[in-house]
């Protein structure tokens, strides 16, 4: 176990600050640096004096006495970001940006970049949130040997950096719930896009630039292997985009927000599904451009999950029944679910306050859902519920 401790690597936030800003990605600085021995360190000053470490820089927005992380106006953290996303449709988060930035987490190795590791900010120019991740402790991990491989199937994110990559379910596995809810608005093109467009910047110029950022003393020891590494897993992004995509269209999560919105679900007739979520107007039908749309295939998806979240809501399922499962959460406020036209979708409300409009083997369920009590060492993770 203790051996373990050498798994991460102690000079990856600065090659990965180097990466980060090739590819376009939002990146504090960071520096090795050797803690002094300086009598403010108290009652820790025996056991930190000399210690070998990282300081990063902590993004902050632009005041009169601080020029800002890149201009950015605004810079907050997770919680108040799913608080504002959550409350009204005008907050919105830069999709792209963040999958990018997911993207670039695996090429990394990084498998711990939970809700806790992203400040969120308001650059100029854009309204949408943009991500900023943090705190590259977990950058290029190999928890290798043989108990390590022993361990793995059953704990994924036990993973081992090299040219290959691990499986993308141990890779994102803290990130789970935050993909789940961010991600799945985009389809597969705008992934392929996004992986393609991040392997050109990364040339073996570059790659050998910022594995050269950490200590001669580090290089001599793993640079040429961190290198190889490297160029091998930028050859096999779009493949490892794809797993990623895979596993995220499997279940999909589709979220609305407190506000009053109209879910229109549509059934093609290619055993497809789309999903459009819209502001509702005061005559209940939607209006102005959607929230969320999109289009759903039973080759990719077994089934949808539509949140509907607080506000008085309305959902209506259209179409001939196809094998995509459905299922429709209504939140708090008075809901109008409307199955009529197709049937066989599952609607859940506790509230007891949703006018329910069935169909043919429409499911209802109302019974109230009690929320897993989270993990005590890590409060800020919503807890799994299997």
């Amino acid at each position: 176990v203790q051996d373990q401790i050498s798994a991460a690597h102690p000079a990856g936030a600065v090659v990965a600050e180097e990466l980060s800003r090739a590819v376009g990605i939002p990146t504090v600085d960071s520096r090795i640096v050797v803690l002094g021995d300086d009598p403010a360190l108290g009652e820790f000053r025996e056991v930190f004096a000399g210690t070998l470490g990282t300081i990063s820089v902590y993004p902050q927005p632009v005041s009169d006495t601080n020029p800002g992380f890149q201009g950015a106006t605004e810079i907050i953290d997770h919680l108040e970001v799913y608080a504002r996303i959550r409350q009204s449709p005008e907050d919105t988060v830069d999709a792209e940006a963040l999958l990018r930035a997911r993207l670039f987490d695996m090429y990394l190795g990084d498998w711990d970049r939970h809700r806790k590791q992203w400040r969120w900010a308001k650059m100029p120019g854009n309204d949408a949130w943009q991500p900023i991740p943090e705190d590259r402790d977990q950058a290029f991990t190999r928890y290798d040997g043989i108990v390590m491989g022993l361990v793995r199937p059953r704990q994924p994110r036990l993973v081992v950096f090299g040219p290959d990559y691990p499986k993308i379910i141990g890779l994102t596995w803290n990130g789970w719930e935050q993909d789940r809810e961010l991600l799945t608005g985009l389809e597969w093109s705008t992934w392929e896009r996004i992986a393609q467009e991040m392997q050109e910047p990364l040339t073996d110029e570059v790659i050998e630039q910022a594995v050269r950022k950490m200590p001669p003393e580090y290089y001599a020891l793993d640079g040429e292997r961190m290198a190889e590494a490297l160029k091998g897993r930028r050859e096999k992004l779009p493949v490892a985009a794809r797993d990623f995509y895979e596993l995220l269209a499997g279940e999909v999560n589709a979220h609305a927000t407190d506000q009053a919105e109209v879910a229109v679900i549509e059934r093609g007739d290619e055993d497809s599904l789309t999903v459009t979520i819209s502001r509702k107007a005061p005559d209940g039908e939607p209006t102005g451009e959607p929230i969320y749309r999109r289009r759903f295939t039973a080759d990719e998806t077994n089934e949808v999950r539509v949140f509907l979240h607080g506000g008085d809501d309305r959902a209506v399922v259209r179409g001939r029944r196809g094998s995509i499962r459905l299922r429709v959460i209504a939140g708090e406020g008075r809901d109008e679910l409307d199955d009529s036209l197709t049937g066989g979708s599952f609607f859940y409300d506790a509230s007891g306050e949703t006018n329910v409009k069935k169909g043919p083997d429409t499911k209802l369920d109302t019974r109230a859902y009690d929320r897993p009590v989270p993990v005590a060492h890590v409060p800020w993770l919503p807890p799994r519920d299997w």
